[in-house]
Parts: structure tokens; sequence; C-alpha cells
């Protein structure tokens, strides 16, 4: 019966379950044992390999080529001494019953192309565990594959910010199709250079001048992949369609406008050309295509466009100022908060921010005509405490340089009030007592 229970490998990914190219990589390795076993070592093997087959030449002039490349192949002994020929007894460390844990690094090269998985080569990395015994390699091994991107900056890359555009025009023949005219189209995009999860913004124009109906119009994205060291002499490729939209029927005399339309890429892809590795080449196409099933002719205009992992910073200015301007209109406005200040100098002060405040109860007013802080006739002050009247002054004060604007609005008890309206003069900070005064003496002629 074995003594292995589990062997499993742990990566301490950066994100996404991928790596960048120059990462240091960190990953455990767990062996659990059921009983005690003498191994001569456990290594930790680290490989990148690339992988392509395709064709070139036509008839009896075409060949089959083969081609495979390693980008790294590193091993690191975690435990005893590790594979050396043939071992003995006494060269064995012996690894104790229960989980043992082992932690590695590995530094990845700088230079080396990302993953990619293709119907005719790849790219793939990945990380290999190997248990040797007194008498060779023991049975149990553990395997984990990663991905790695490498950086591709669309900043330097010349005119990836700038639009692309192209127009075309098929004439049909009358003596060929049974029928006249032609079909033109013009085909734009927003700009050239994009990253996984963007949508391109493009717009096409197409003008239907034949005698023959336009069965449908579609706008496709789509992935071309070519195998080989020169794409002009392979005859391998594959094409596979990302994204698509399409628009019915379109008759002869009718024209169709597709204005600002959008169409999401997602996330994540290959970025273009595939670059570090010299026989497998990435493009990436957005083609309006028409078909006239009548005349049997379709209309292609191709866009070729670049697929990055590093975005255009015009375009990521463009985003956050968007962003800004829609949160700066759609947050609501903060509410006024009401508070009751202690003294009324506290309203009065020229240096003060504007605010909304309730005046003091009347307890709190004696105190400040007893401190002489404020000046009234006792006969008003008495009439006060006699009819036990509880007094309100709502004051609104803005102040601007060394003004003040205020609104008054006085409220005497619960049957009898007074109101002074809107003061829209501007009066400065020694005017205010005296309009107090004159405030207090309407209120008392009022009740």
């Amino acid at each position: 019966m074995s003594s292995f229970e589990r062997l499993e490998i742990f990566m301490q990914y950066r994100k996404d379950g991928v790596f960048t190219t120059g990462d240091l990589m960190r990953g455990k390795l767990m062996v659990s044992l059921k009983r005690g076993l003498k191994l001569l070592g456990i290594e930790v093997k680290f490989r990148g390999r690339g992988q392509a087959e395709w064709k070139e030449g036509e008839g009896s002039d075409q060949r089959c080529m083969y081609e495979t490349e390693e980008y790294f192949n590193d091993s690191m002994v975690l435990f005893g001494k590790g594979p050396s020929g043939e071992a003995i007894a006494q060269e064995c460390e012996y690894l104790g019953t229960g989980q043992n844990v082992f932690e590695f690094r590995y530094q990845l090269p700088t230079n080396i192309p990302p993953s990619f998985e293709g119907s005719h080569g790849f790219v793939r990395y990945w990380v290999k565990a190997k248990i040797h015994g007194p008498w060779g390699l023991l049975d149990q091994t553990g395997k984990v594959e990663f991905g790695i991107e490498r950086p591709y900056d669309l900043n330097a890359v010349p005119g990836a910010d700038e639009p692309v555009e192209d127009e075309d025009a098929c004439i049909m023949c009358k003596s060929c199709f049974g029928g006249g005219g032609s079909v033109y189209a013009t085909f734009r995009a927003d700009r050239r250079g994009y990253i996984p999860g963007d949508t391109i913004v493009f717009n096409a124009d197409i003008s239907n001048g034949s005698d023959s109906p336009i069965e449908s119009t579609k706008i496709t994205f789509y992935q071309l992949t070519t195998y080989g060291y020169s794409p002009l002499d392979s005859n391998t490729s594959e094409k596979r369609k990302i994204a698509e939209l399409s628009r019915g029927r379109l008759e002869p005399g009718e024209e169709d406008e597709w204005k600002n339309s959008k169409l999401p890429l997602p996330n994540p892809l290959p970025v273009s050309s595939l670059p570090g590795c010299p026989f497998i080449d990435i493009d990436y196409i957005l083609e309006l295509k028409t078909y006239s099933p009548d005349a049997d002719v379709e209309l292609r205009i191709p866009l070729v466009i670049l697929i990055g992992n590093i975005p255009l910073k015009s375009v990521a200015s463009k985003e956050n100022t968007r962003r800004d301007l829609t949160n700066l209109y759609m947050e609501p406005m903060p509410v006024p908060i009401m508070r009751q200040p202690t003294a009324l100098s506290a309203i009065m002060s020229v240096r003060a921010a504007p605010i909304v405040a309730l005046a003091p109860m009347t307890t709190e007013m004696e105190d400040m005509f007893s401190e002489n802080k404020l000046v009234r006739s006792d006969s008003a002050l008495s009439m006060r405490r006699s009819k036990g009247n509880r007094f309100k002054l709502v004051r609104i004060l803005s102040m601007v340089d060394e003004e003040i604007e205020c609104q008054a609005d006085v409220r005497v008890d619960t049957r009898t009030s007074y109101r002074s309206g809107d003061i829209n003069n501007k009066i400065d900070s020694t005017s205010v007592q005296e309009e107090y005064e004159e405030t207090v003496v309407e209120v008392e002629d009022s009740l």
C-alpha cells in the first residue's frame, strides 16, 4: 500500500491566476504521508515551452513544418539531495508522517512570451514536483500549469489612439448577376488600440444603390492566428469569432447608419502579435460585411485592431474626467444643519461662514441682557417676564467681504405673530445691534 496520502502544489498568484513576466513566483508544496519514508530528495521543476506546426508551399512543393522553443527549464531541490545517479541508502533522508510543507520561489524571466492555446500551437508554463526514492523516481508526482502575461503598452505604439477608417464599393454587372448598380459603405472605429474589457465605438454607413437587396449587415470582431515564421509563406491559420452585431434586410435604394454603436470586448484576450514567440502571430480584425444573395456578392471592410494590456493614457484621462463629472451632478447636495448657538455674537461674527440658526431662548436672552451684551428698555423686559412669552428669532446671515445680508423672521407666542419680511439691503456689522433694537420695539408694539 502506498505511503502517500496527498501531494499538491499551491501557487500564490499576483492576480486572476496569472503571473507577469519578471515576477517573483511563490508557492508551496504539501506532501502528506500515512507513514514515514526514506527519500533521496524532493524537487520542483519550472518549465516554459512553445510549440507549433504548420504547412508551407503549394501542391507538390507543400511541406509540413514543426518547431519547439524552450523558454526556461530549471529545477530546485526542496528536501534531501535530489537525483544524483545511483543512490545508496546512506544518502537518503527520513520524511516524517503527516503533512510536510515546503516553500519555494522562482524568478520569472522578462523576455518570455505570454501564455497561449491554439489548435496548431501553444505557449505553456508549469511547475512539477518530483519525489525521488532510493530506487528511482516514485510514482507520485504533482503538476500545476500557470498563466503568464507580458506587458503590451499601447502608448508605445504609434497611432494606437487615432481613429481608423476605410471605405469600399461593390459594382454589380447586369450581364453577370441580372442586376446593376453598386453597394457603397464606409466604416470607422474611434481608435485602433484597446485592452480586454473595453468597448469599441464605431460608425458605419451602407448605401444600397444596386437592384438587389442586401440580406444582412454584420459587424464582426475576430482573432486571426497564423503559425509559422513568415505569415506570407504559411498556409496554416485559424479564425475565431469573438463578438458580432448584425442587422436585417436592406432593400434597393435604402440606406442604413450605425451611429456610435458599441461592441464590448471580452476579458481576457491574448495581446496582439504574441511578442516573444517567433512562430505564432495574432491579429485582431473588426470587419463590416454585407451580403447580397441574389447577386451572391459580399462587401467586406476590415479594420486592424490592436489589443494590449496597458491602456492608453489619453483614453484613461477622458474616462476619469467623465466619471468625475457624472459623480458631481449625481451626488445629492448636503442638507443644511440647523443648530442653536449659545450667544448672539456667534451669529454677528463678520468672519464667520453663512449659517442658518435659531436665536437663544428666553433664559439665554435674559443672561445676555444681564451681562450688558444687549441693551433694551426695562419695560419691554418686564412685559416679556410678566406675560411669560417664549421668544424665537430666526436670522439668516450671509457674509460678503465686510458686509452682512440678513433676513429676519420673528414669532411671538402662538397667538400673535409678526413677520418683518426680507431685508434685501446690505448693512455693515455695526448696524446689526441697532436693527435688533428696532425689531424688539416693533415686537412690543405688536404685543
